[in-house]
């Protein structure tokens, strides 16, 4: 009986440690550098606390992602609406810089990337491509 109780405590324990991870909204488009990583980053998270999430290496060097203070960060574009609020990004430690015309290059921790996609107003979000030069 004892062991019993051990599994069934055990498997309601591994059910409650998964989370829920985030979809992307219908509203939301992207290119498909930021669907890939989406779809890395929810296989990464689904296990983990996004609060305690660390990205593994393979993920930083595919994504380039810049580390400041701890934290790993991801750059894009964001083409929003007027419902967007810049503030509301700016909480969760992004940075924006406006071209114009609902046009913002951004940055933004990891870790917020789900808050971020919820965010009112954006409609579409993509991924920053690293560029290689060769000089001849």
């Amino acid at each position: 009986m004892k062991k019993f109780i051990f599994i069934v405590v055990t498997l309601l324990t591994a059910c409650v440690a998964k989370r829920e991870v985030a979809t992307l909204p219908k509203s939301v488009t992207c290119n498909a550098e930021f669907q890939i990583l989406w779809e890395d980053y929810v296989a990464e998270t689904k296990k983990f606390s996004v609060k305690n999430y660390k990205p593994s290496e393979i993920f930083i060097e595919k994504y380039n992602l810049a580390e400041q203070n701890g934290d790993f960060y991801i750059s894009g574009h964001l083409y929003v609406n007027e419902k967007f609020s810049r503030t509301e990004f700016e909480k969760i430690g992004g940075s924006l810089v406006d071209y114009g015309n609902g046009h913002f290059t951004f940055r933004i921790p990891i870790k917020n990337l789900e808050i971020m996609i919820k965010i009112n107003g954006i409609e579409r979000v993509e991924l920053a491509k690293k560029v290689n030069l060769k000089i001849k």
